[in-house]
């Protein structure tokens, strides 16, 4: 039996750092290339003496090419979670770089100032009038063959060098899948994507400023919401495939969600807001602390107290200082206490669109101050009630009520009306005196103790909370 062979440190070490390279595309690639490097130095009895430090895997080196024509995702999180923890900082950081570099095109794009990859300028009466040019079609057409090689030939401006040498086959190169839209159509339906979009139905970004423009005039004077929440969802996705991130982007969500919230669709407001929240971090412009607000109305709406607690830790005294936000604080502590007569007073008061919120859980706060009133008291006029729960009117508070089926009056003893008699089993073939009629709203007196029992049935009805859309 041949001795065990004494491996140097310095294989060892090359080992590990050839599988720390390696990816869950190309690992059984490395794996077999490595065994027959050290098989064949064994052989050649030159473990030892073999500089491993300028030893090269072939399997690990990047495609002949300055950019892999066909990138494959990674079909697990393994290649990603392998990488070494130096890698994948330095791999998050040519991320961020890439982004700020996307920002800075976009902002050259906004102001005029050519963004062209390499090609020949091209005016914009040849790239609106004559769309179906051969060499527009090969310069925009999606995932074309002519596409891919000016693009794999030319140079974005400010990247020529670093993009050749910062290649990494454990990052995905985002840049070859990013399309420009070419279509001039204002209005366009939302289509849910199933294969890869295609650039002559993709608005760019000039033409999406007009859709905005257009559809914020169409919401004033029409007002209908089923038209404009899908022109919204449509405009969202076209930014979305053409990796549009900027203020313009922020200022599209922001709108959208607004104007959720204004009829009441909590599902297409929180895939806007979890979009702001990723958008904000880039500290692109928009308004923060108003959606922040919301966040924290929206947590106490969904009854999530643990979120809420963990949102309050990371509150810097600036945002706390913000009267959206200062006010979202206060109803979050009314609501902790049960200080149902602050509660109410902050919600006639609420800044913004942050009403829109209460009003989704303002029943269910207006059923437990009633709880707490009824325990309270033995007798409640309505038009109290109506005024410490902030209902528009007395008639509105009665409705509530009696849709509860706590609609148990008693009359006041000022009243001149007379009470009405105990019911009797009317006999037969006589008809009775008839009922009195109910008093008016204005002088109705809710009997606490027998409408007690049934609003503390009514709870029921708010033990869950619809929280559709919820994306974060």
């Amino acid at each position: 039996m041949p001795p065990k062979p004494d491996w140097p440190d310095s294989l060892k070490k090359f080992v590990e750092r050839t599988f720390a390279k390696a990816t869950e595309a190309n690992k059984d690639k490395v794996a077999k290339e490595l065994k027959d490097l050290i098989h064949k130095a064994y052989a050649a009895d030159a473990l030892n003496t073999t500089d491993w430090t300028k030893v090269e895997i072939q399997a690990l080196k990047p495609p002949t090419g300055k950019r892999k024509a066909n990138s494959a995702f990674p079909s697990s999180s393994s290649s990603i979670l392998s990488m070494p923890v130096a890698d994948e900082a330095d791999a998050r950081t040519k991320r961020a770089r890439r982004f700020e570099r996307e920002l800075e095109i976009e902002r050259r794009r906004e102001r005029g100032e050519d963004v062209s990859m390499g090609a020949p300028q091209m005016s914009l009466s040849r790239f609106v009038n004559a769309p179906d040019d051969p060499a527009l079609v090969n310069r925009m057409g999606g995932l074309s063959t002519g596409r891919k090689k000016k693009w794999a030939n030319s140079k974005m401006p400010g990247l020529e060098d670093e993009g050749e040498k910062t290649f990494d086959p454990n990052v995905i190169d985002w840049d070859q899948y990013t399309i420009v839209g070419t279509s001039q159509q204002l209005e366009k339906r939302y289509l849910r994507l199933t294969s890869a979009p295609d650039p002559s139905t993709i608005r760019p970004l000039p033409v999406l400023k007009q859709t905005l423009d257009l559809l914020k005039r169409k919401w004033r004077q029409e007002n209908d919401y089923s038209y404009i929440c899908d022109q919204m969802k449509s405009l969202r996705q076209d930014l979305t495939v053409q990796r549009i991130k900027n203020d313009f982007t922020v200022s599209v969500y922001e709108i959208h969600a607004r104007i959720a919230l204004e009829n009441g669709d909590m599902g297409e407001y929180n895939q806007c807001a979890a979009t702001l929240q990723h958008l904000y971090a880039h500290n692109l412009a928009g308004h923060p602390l108003e959606f922040l607000a919301y966040k924290i109305l929206y947590l106490l709406y969904s009854r999530n107290w643990s979120a809420v607690n963990v949102l309050l830790g990371e509150l810097t005294p600036e945002q706390k200082a913000a009267d959206a936000v200062r006010h979202a604080l206060n109803v979050r502590s009314a609501m902790a206490t049960s200080n149902y007569h602050a509660f109410f007073r902050l919600f006639l008061s609420a800044p913004n669109m942050g009403g829109y919120i209460m009003d989704m859980f303002i029943e269910r706060e207006r059923l437990k101050a009633l709880i707490f009133m009824s325990k309270s008291y033995i007798h409640l006029p309505l038009k109290y009630i109506a005024s410490e729960l902030a209902f528009d009117d007395v008639h509105e508070a009665a409705r509530f009520i009696e849709a509860l089926k706590a609609n148990h009056w008693v009359l006041p003893k000022s009243s001149s009306t007379p009470a009405p008699p105990p019911p009797v089993k009317a006999r037969r073939f006589t008809a009775g005196p008839p009922p009195p009629p109910p008093p008016p709203d204005e002088e109705k007196v809710l009997d606490c103790k027998a409408a007690g029992l049934t609003l503390a049935a009514a709870t029921s009805r708010y033990v869950r909370v619809d929280i559709k859309g919820q994306l974060s």
